[in-house]
């Protein structure tokens, strides 16, 4: 389990292009990949989210969805804290019979520009990269991965991958999602969350912190320093809070128009649901309120999308 280095590459600002502190930066709602008609759309698309105004989109490298036959080709993604720039896993074009595909393509996009500016990244050495998530150690950044049980680390400065400790469960569960918490790094998956007891990634190991109970469906969120599980079979919402390490059902919910399909983000003190409606629309967000445990309309989307990511972040104004 060797961590390797390459060449380093600057994450800072570009010359002209800055951070916008200058400029206001506004809460943004932003659908990346997915399927339109059952084709991928290729690009992410930007709404504000008070409003949800389409703003623009930007495109996305080829390589995140040029393979039809992947429902989700853009598999993970992961916003830096500090910039204004996302870090994007894909899934590798299918190659020919025998040959085998064990990577997975990665890029860093600039969200502040107004036309695609992508930067092509170390291969994820994942077949595919589920979900991922970013943490800062002793001044060091990373980026970690989580795909078919696998466990890897990106070192932000060095473009370098590093394999770290598999996850090992009994039986086939899917992983729901991939977050840092308080010193821990936790898996979410249907029936059971797993904890990664270090950030340095390299000498830490996995464990269960959640006897499995009933099997959520849906998808998670963080929202408030909470996970935030949907349950779409239940109509529930469950909530774990890492400071207990303790999983309660938070409320039960019955929209019609909540699916598997449907995207999930936490922001501020509130769970958005993207992508819902009926199967003919699915273009309608939805604001469920942790306070008052209210789901409600935000706004619609310009067009049917299904199976995408969404991330809520603050943008400077165009």
């Amino acid at each position: 389990m060797g961590c390797g280095s390459s060449s380093s590459f600057d994450l800072a600002p570009h010359e002209g292009q800055g951070h916008g502190r200058s400029k206001l930066k506004l809460p943004k709602l932003l659908i990346i990949g997915g399927l339109e008609n059952a084709e991928p759309t290729g690009r992410i698309d930007i709404y504000s989210l008070k409003g949800m105004e389409f703003e623009r989109s930007l495109e996305l490298p080829k390589t995140c969805y040029n393979d039809k036959d992947v429902a989700l080709a853009v598999t993970s993604v992961v916003q830096h804290p500090g910039r204004t720039v996302l870090f994007l896993t894909g899934k590798m074009p299918k190659q020919q019979d025998l040959i085998m595909v064990n990577s997975s393509p990665f890029w860093m996009i600039d969200l502040t520009m107004s036309t695609q500016n992508a930067t092509k990244l170390a291969d994820v050495p994942l077949e595919s990269s589920e979900f991922s998530c970013y943490a800062k150690v002793d001044g060091k950044e990373y980026i970690y991965c989580v795909g078919d049980y696998q466990f890897t680390r990106y070192d932000i400065i060095n473009d370098s991958w590093c394999t770290l400790l598999p996850i090992e469960l009994d039986g086939v569960v899917k992983c729901r999602g991939l977050y840092v918490a308080d010193g821990y790094i936790y898996a979410i998956f249907e029936d059971t969350i797993m904890e990664y007891n270090t950030l340095d990634g390299l000498h830490g190991h996995w464990s269960s912190v959640m006897d499995k109970g009933s099997k959520r469906d849906g998808k998670t969120a963080v929202a408030d320093h909470k996970f935030y599980t949907t349950c779409i079979n239940e109509k529930a919402v469950y909530v774990f809070n890492p400071d207990t390490r303790h999983t309660d059902l938070y409320a039960k919910i019955d929209p019609n128009d909540l699916n598997q399909k449907c995207g999930v983000v936490g922001f501020g003190k509130s769970l958005y649901f993207t992508g819902c409606g009926s199967e003919k629309s699915r273009n309608s967000i939805l604001e469920f309120d942790l306070k008052n445990k209210t789901l409600s309309l935000v706004g619609n989307i310009k067009q049917k999308n299904e199976n995408h990511l969404a991330i809520i972040c603050k943008l400077p104004e165009s």
